[in-house]
């Protein structure tokens, strides 16, 4: 389940100077919603300005940037959301594949927790098509599907893919056809199915995951008898050929969504089994332990939020301005998720109303 964090996120993550502005902007995923959408990353542009303008910094060069980017995030269609983000040296403009509420911040940072969800859902998967007499293999994820045509896949079980058309070759001998492995030729669903298995292993590296799609009794058939039910994420019914692959991308992009909520409630399940002595919970005792490094895996309801306050002692967070100089903090579970993923924890983020008896936010810790 851990992820490294990619470097356009590491990247927004080290902005602690200067000044910051993150819109998350909701959009309609049909055609007929771009309309709406002009209208609401207008709404979102001149809250900003009125921001900037309560805090007597009418930056004319953020403003340029983020009408540069809020003018490249009108032309947008398919998605849920767009994420602006910008400093006096960064400008970046993001996608959701998710629904996403609208959040206009300025601050010494970047508003990360959407950016952060959407590292979960960009996890890239295979999808093994199997049924008849034989199977085909796509790498999948939410920017990515393409078929795997190498010297293992696809593969029949009588062989008659043996030969790798010739325009598919690459190099020197380019005019020579290739031979696919001539193992796939065997005599039995069973030996194919164990041929697939092994095959299967050059390409199930690190955390992917592997759904079975088809129809018919293949695909059950292969999933009694796999070697590698550990890294299947669930099933894809349907027949599907080359001219509806376009629904097979779409039915593995909402498995791979499920499977996510799917881990999400095991999170939650495991949170629940483990000694209390390991868990911090609320968004005080949280706040302290990731500040330590302690932090292993923080859960956090998707739309928590918590203003508060800290003084000389910056691991002592308060929920209400106390006596002495204290500095105020807009969102301290924003500041907490931050510190997690800083420190090399993991961050999930949950349903809302499902951590109640941890006050929204709970952190499992190292020791």
């Amino acid at each position: 389940m851990k992820t490294k964090l990619n470097e356009e996120l590491l990247d927004l993550l080290s902005h602690k100077d200067g000044l910051c502005a993150s819109l998350i902007i909701p959009l309609q995923k049909v055609p007929e919603g771009t309309s709406t959408d002009r209208l609401e990353i207008r709404h979102a542009f001149e809250e900003l300005k009125s921001k900037l303008s309560e805090m007597n910094h009418q930056d004319s060069v953020l403003l340029d940037k983020v009408e540069e980017l809020c003018s490249q995030a009108s032309k947008i269609k398919g998605q849920s959301g767009v994420g602006i983000f910008v400093s006096y040296n960064l400008a970046k403009l993001y996608t959701f594949p998710f629904a996403v509420k609208e959040k206009i911040v300025v601050g010494n940072s970047f508003e990360l927790r959407d950016l952060v969800q959407k590292q979960r859902y960009n996890r890239n998967y295979l999808i093994l098509l199997i049924g008849g007499f034989g199977s085909r293999l796509f790498n999948a994820g939410e920017n990515l599907f393409e078929e795997v045509n190498d010297q293992n896949f696809p593969a029949s079980f009588d062989g008659l893919d043996y030969e790798i058309p010739i325009q598919e070759n690459q190099g020197d001998d380019s005019l020579k056809p290739l031979k696919r492995d001539v193992g796939f030729t065997v005599k039995s669903k069973e030996a194919f199915y164990n041929r697939i298995d092994e095959k299967l292993n050059s390409y199930l590296t690190g955390e992917i995951r592997l759904f079975i799609a088809g129809t018919g009794k293949e695909p059950e058939e292969y999933l009694n008898h796999t070697v590698h039910k550990s890294r299947i994420a669930g099933k894809i019914q349907g027949s599907f050929d080359d001219n509806i692959l376009v629904q097979l991308k779409e039915k593995g992009r909402e498995a791979m969504h499920k499977y996510l909520q799917l881990q999400e409630q095991d999170l939650l399940k495991h949170l629940n089994e483990t000694g209390r002595q390991f868990i911090s919970a609320g968004i005080r005792d949280v706040w302290y332990d990731a500040k330590q490094g302690k932090g292993n895996l923080l859960l956090v309801e998707r739309d928590l939020q918590q203003p508060a306050f800290i003084g000389e002692n910056e691991f002592d967070l308060q929920l209400q301005p106390g006596k002495g100089e204290q500095k105020y903090i807009m969102d301290a579970v924003d500041d907490a998720v931050e510190t997690v993923l800083e420190k090399n924890g993991t961050v999930v983020f949950v349903e809302n109303g499902s951590l109640k008896e941890y006050n929204g936010i709970a952190l499992e810790n190292r020791y």
